[in-house]
């Protein structure tokens, strides 16, 4: 049930002096934290789906690079064009990525003309 402004202002005043309006009003508050608290287990859940999305996608991708080595230098071409801070371009480099030489600054390269020349 949902209360106009109007009709919750009468509602809170009228439960200072009227148990029946007070147990009302207590009834549709633990409502609506229910409905708030669902809204926010589903978005916490959307959130885990999607991170689980990108394991999995990320576990087949690995799988297909260690079958197929002309496939794992496209996704490195991919991965260099997408990844374009320093930080991330070493730490795939750690571990064995080959995601090319440029130095790579302040996360802008993306939109930067010489990386769209690429």
């Amino acid at each position: 049930m949902t209360l106009k402004p109007r009709q919750r202002r009468w509602l809170e005043e009228d439960a200072k002096n009227n148990s029946a309006s007070a147990q009302i009003l207590k009834s549709i508050q633990q409502e609506e934290a229910k409905a708030v608290d669902l809204m926010r287990q589903a978005s916490e859940q959307t959130k885990k789906d999607m991170n689980r999305q990108k394991i999995l996608i990320g576990v087949a991708m690995l799988a297909e690079c260690d079958q197929s080595p002309a496939f794992r230098e496209r996704l490195e071409k991919v991965l260099a064009k997408h990844l374009t801070a320093t930080r991330d371009k070493e730490l795939m480099a750690k571990f064995g990525w080959e995601l090319g030489n440029e130095k790579i600054e302040n996360n802008t390269a993306a939109t930067s003309p010489t990386a769209i020349s690429e």
